[in-house]
């Protein structure tokens, strides 16, 4: 049995941990969604409904943002500064299809995104299930695809200088210093 009862949460100086737990949330925020879509039909925007479709959005709008800003603005295009020419046409084939996954991603969300906000209100009481359905496998698909394939590469090419200044990104980010992406009110 361990010693410590509550484990740590990773800090900006473990940024790839860091990712790899907002992976976890992003999987809780999915499995709510997935919840809220069976709950609706019977018991409609009730408070409980209200409340989901609230943090669902709300993480999405936000830690959701956040973390597509770290992928793409700092861990891409460093990957592919630092792999050896031996790993350069998978690395860049990765990124390619992680790309793609946020853009099918973006338009997934766009469209469940409307409806939450009015479940938030009160103002609808369904969500369309097959669109709920197809958005949590993409999203879970894209969420296996980082941790089997990019994060363990990123842990073998970057050096403790890499991700020491990814980690100092991702904070400025958080505390709104780096605010230089285009889409941030587009989706996760």
């Amino acid at each position: 049995m361990s010693d410590v009862l509550i484990t740590p949460a990773p800090s900006f100086d473990e940024p790839v941990e860091m990712i790899s737990a907002c992976h976890g949330r992003l999987d809780a925020q999915l499995d709510t969604l997935r919840r809220l879509a069976a709950w609706l039909p019977e018991h409609g925007a009730d408070e409980a409904a209200r409340q989901a479709a609230t943090a669902i959005l709300r993480y999405f709008r936000v830690a959701g943002i956040k973390h597509k800003q770290d992928e793409e603005e700092d861990i891409f295009p460093r990957l592919l500064e630092r792999v050896g020419a031996d790993e350069r046409r998978g690395a860049e084939g990765l990124v390619r299809s992680l790309l793609a996954d946020h853009r099918e991603l973006d338009a997934s969300w766009a469209e469940l995104e409307s409806r939450l906000a009015k479940i938030q209100l009160g103002q609808a009481a369904d969500l369309p299930g097959e669109a709920a359905a197809y958005f949590i496998q993409q999203y879970r698909n894209h969420i296996q695809c980082e941790e089997g394939m990019l994060l363990p590469l990123v842990k073998r090419v970057f050096s403790e200088e890499d991700l020491m200044e990814i980690g100092g990104r991702m904070s400025q980010r958080r505390r709104g210093g780096v605010t230089d992406w285009s889409g941030a009110g587009a989706g996760p």
